[in-house]
């Protein structure tokens, strides 16, 4: 919340500046000659006496009590016009007198309705905390309003792409009310679920915490409170009542963009109707993530409650007309067909059997279960979906993997979460080197021609160049090769009426809109290839924009800083705050793995960086995950086997031969 702009109206009024017992009558012998005051002192309450001022011994301790009456009288004035914690920015002549800005603090609490019950301090998750952030007014102070000390935005929430209110939902989590937290989540997120699963966590990075010793799990939190809900169900969105418009918008596209900019679409009384032109809805969150880390439970579960809310979703319906829609009664258009286009390497035997493109590798094992690679594959990229591939690969039978990259490991796009768990399962790189050609025995591929090679910026500008350390060659010996370079937009293939630019994205303008009027475009199929946070954030964004085309008025979503709400700087990290040791795991964990038969009701924890969660279930044994020789025997595919082999934390229990592994 932030205080609203306000104009008073040209009238003669006194300004009077400051605090205090002096300040007090002045204001209340200008209200009772009529004249109107505007009283502005930068401290919580009129009675603060400003710093310097002498004071007397013969002042009674009760002097502030006997100033009670008159301070009630003169703050409840009709002609006087209280601002505490406030400012004057600009005092300049003019005219008539002088012309005042006054900037005062955000309000929080509405003092008009407030009437100090406290209610709000009791159920505050932070009200046992060192600074509290609610506190009670001097005893002496006509309201005993409560007070709300309440910072600048946090680093994390200005650092998540959809401003998510992290602070509030993991102080919530940690006093064990996962339902409000989850309630919390669902105002800027409809999907709590996926992101808890694939989002590269921008809001971790920027954490303070990392200057203490490391991040706080904020994206695993996510992860457990969505899990919490689709174990306890049902999943829902819960939307406050609210008019309907005649209004109706079509979404081309159910992927992150689509399918957030339909929640608040609908959020705002429209009616909307995704397209989806694959035969389940999810866009790149069901084709080109796999199960293994996404799985179809959590994907399916939003989906359902999207649904359930008054969004129509129609699969297996491509859109090839803009025309048609509009005909159909469709008020306006958001393209969200994401990137479902491979882009190709154009070198010698790319047409080769065995030769694969990552997004429809990818789309078919994930849609419609026809993947198969030989012994030996070779992925050749250095981004998520080349991650995704290897480790694809590997569930699929390939006994050796190499993801093949110009790139250094530091280089590498990918996040590093993602290559560390492709490395934890086997899969190999051969970094800093180009495939230059595909080699062929009995018209089938045998191997991957490369050479030595690094991205280079021309001294004339433009685009990175691959530029060639040496002539010398070697090989790769590969059955099956997945080409995961990057993809673009399908726009032109679909043969709709808009302006593409490079790469075939959608040109829009700052508006969002397209070269057609009243169609509007968000997510990768205008920016290319992004995160999923990233998509959804434009998807919100686009909403937007067309609720100020068919309103008139201005974007309900604003684009939030960490100005936006709150005042004054973060509190200092003491330095008594006690470090944590790095890594994933904490102190006691075997302790509390060996005590699992204790714990009915639970099958599985995972061990954050600061603290233990687990998934509920009926039996506690059913689900807990154990491996010999570092393969995973019991895992029923919804777990990420990276996250579990060979990872420094596996623990032996109970001087048995079996290892009991935890869930980072």
């Amino acid at each position: 919340m932030t205080a609203a702009n306000k104009t008073l109206a040209v009238e003669k009024r006194v300004l009077l500046v400051g605090s205090g017992y002096g300040a007090l009558k002045v204001a209340e012998d200008l209200a009772q000659s009529g004249i109107p005051v505007v009283w502005v002192s930068r401290a919580a309450h009129f009675l603060e006496i400003p710093d310097g001022t002498d004071t007397y011994l013969e002042w009674p301790e009760d002097i502030n009590f006997q100033f009670r009456p008159i301070y009630l009288r003169v703050t409840r004035h009709p002609l006087v016009t209280p601002l505490t914690r406030a400012h004057i920015e600009i005092l300049e002549p003019d005219e008539d007198g002088y012309r005042a800005v006054i900037a005062q603090d955000p309000q929080f609490i509405d003092y008009d309705l407030c009437t100090g019950c406290g209610r709000c301090a009791e159920v505050c998750p932070l009200k046992d905390s060192e600074h509290a952030p609610l506190s009670r007014g001097p005893a002496y102070c006509p309201s005993r309003a409560l007070e709300l000390d309440k910072r600048k935005l946090c680093a994390c929430r200005e650092g998540c792409p959809l401003g998510v209110n992290v602070q509030a939902y993991m102080a919530l989590a940690a006093e064990s009310r996962f339902e409000e937290a989850l309630e919390v989540i669902k105002r800027d997120n409809p999907l709590p679920g996926v992101c808890g699963r694939v989002c590269h966590h921008p809001c971790e990075e920027a954490c303070r915490r990392n200057d203490l010793d490391q991040a706080v799990a904020i994206r695993d939190i996510k992860r457990f409170l969505a899990d919490y809900e689709v174990e306890n169900g049902p999943v829902k969105l819960n939307l406050p009542e609210r008019e309907k418009r005649a209004e109706n918008i079509a979404i081309v596209g159910s992927g992150p963009a689509g399918l957030t900019a339909a929640h608040f679409l609908n959020l705002h009384g429209f009616g909307v109707t995704i397209f989806e032109a694959l035969p389940q809805a999810g866009g790149m969150l069901r084709a080109g993530i796999n199960a293994f880390r996404l799985p179809r439970k959590a994907l399916d579960a939003e989906i359902k409650a999207l649904e359930e809310t008054g969004v129509e979703i129609r699969v297996g319906h491509s859109v090839d007309s803009l025309d048609s829609l509009f005909e159909d009664g469709y008020e306006a258009i958001l393209l969200c067909t994401g990137t479902h286009r491979d882009l190709k390497l154009n070198i010698p035997g790319e047409d080769l059997g065995g030769v694969e493109h990552c997004v429809e590798f990818l789309s078919g094992v994930n849609l419609y279960d026809s993947g198969e690679v030989g012994p030996r594959a070779v992925v050749i990229g250095a981004g998520n979906s080349a991650m995704d591939a290897a480790r694809t690969a590997l569930r699929l039978g390939a006994k050796n993997v190499t993801i093949l990259a110009i790139e250094t490991r530091d280089e590498m796009p990918a996040h590093p979460r993602e290559v560390k768990d492709a490395s934890e399962e086997g899969v190999e790189f051969c970094l800093g080197a180009a495939p230059v050609k595909f080699e062929a025995k009995d018209g089938r591929l045998a191997g991957v021609t490369c050479r030595k090679a690094r991205w280079s910026k021309p001294d004339s500008g433009g685009p990175m160049q691959i530029t060639y350390d040496s002539d010398e060659t070697f090989e790769l010996e590969a059955d099956t090769v997945i080409v995961s370079i990057g993809q673009s937009p399908h726009i032109e293939e679909s043969r709709l009426d808009i302006e593409t630019g490079r790469g075939g994205r959608v040109v829009i303008d700052e508006s969002m809109a397209t070269s057609r009027d009243g169609v509007f475009a968000a997510g990768d199929a205008v920016t290319g290839p992004t995160s999923v946070i990233d998509s959804m954030a434009a998807g919100r964004r686009a909403a937007g924009r067309v609720i100020e085309r068919l309103t008139g008025e201005p974007s309900p979503f604003i684009e939030i800083t960490a100005d936006s709400r709150g005042v004054g700087d973060y509190l200092e990290i003491s330095e008594d705050v006690p470090r944590r040791s790095a890594g994933p795991f904490v102190t006691g964990m075997n302790e509390n793995v060996m005590h699992r038969r204790k714990l009915a009701g639970h099958r599985l924890y995972e061990l954050l960086p600061s603290l233990i969660t687990f998934y509920p279930s009926g039996d506690d044994q059913s689900m807990w995950l154990r491996a010999e020789s570092g393969h995973v025997l019991e895992n029923e595919g919804e777990l990420p086997v990276g996250d579990l082999v060979g990872h420094p934390g596996w623990a032996d229990v109970n001087n048995v031969d079996e290892r009991w592994c935890v869930l980072v």
